[in-house]
Order: C-alpha cells, then structure tokens, then sequence
C-alpha cells in the first residue's frame, strides 16, 4: 500500500461515522477531531493544509499520517487524480450474429 501520496489525489469517505470519537474524560481526542477535517472529494493538499491550520489538534507531521492509517484501516480511500477524473470505459458489446442465410428448400419435381 503506498503512503507516499501525490498533493493532488483524493480522498473519499469509507467510514460512515468518525470511527475515532470515543471521548476520554469527557473531551474529544485530537486524532477524531482531525478524521473530521477529512471530506469526500478534497485532495490530499486541502487536508494536510487543513490539520496544519488546526494548531489545537494538528501539526506537522499529523496529516501523513493519519492519511497512512485511515487508508491501512479501511477509513478512507486515497486515490490518485488521473484515475479518480478518468471516466469508467464503455463495456464493448457482443457484436450480433450475422442473420444465416435462410436454407434453400429442395423441391421435389411433380410429374
């Protein structure tokens, strides 16, 4: 699994809730408030720009790895920008059969 992603990739969503939340002593931890940054769509940039703009939560350093884990853990999908924009080809179709000719009926001669 690669952990060394390109700015530009994206990141969707696979979790359906922050599988981080669990609360110690009442408070949310650090790495659950910075799953929640995470958006379906943003780029790899956009995400490390914003956990370094968090300066409660976040830092250098953070964001690499939190993308490493939460794709290792099934959290998130990273995905390279060429094949994310690149549309799904077109499933090729059975050509049709060739109509056979219709058999020639052999006619018996009357006398």
């Amino acid at each position: 699994m690669a952990t060394n992603f390109n700015a530009s990739d994206i990141i969707t969503l696979i979790a359906t809730s922050n599988p981080k939340l669990p609360q110690v002593a009442g408070r949310t931890c650090k790495a659950a408030q910075r799953f929640m940054l995470y958006k379906s769509g943003m780029s790899v940039a956009q995400y490390k720009a914003a956990v370094m703009a968090d300066t409660v939560n976040g830092g250098k350093g953070y964001a690499a790895a939190d993308l490493a884990w939460d794709t290792k853990h099934g959290f998130i999908k990273v995905t390279p920008v060429n094949v994310a924009a690149t549309p799904a080809a077109p499933v090729a179709q059975p050509e049709p059969a060739a109509k056979a000719a219709p058999a020639k009926v052999k006619r018996s001669k009357r006398k």
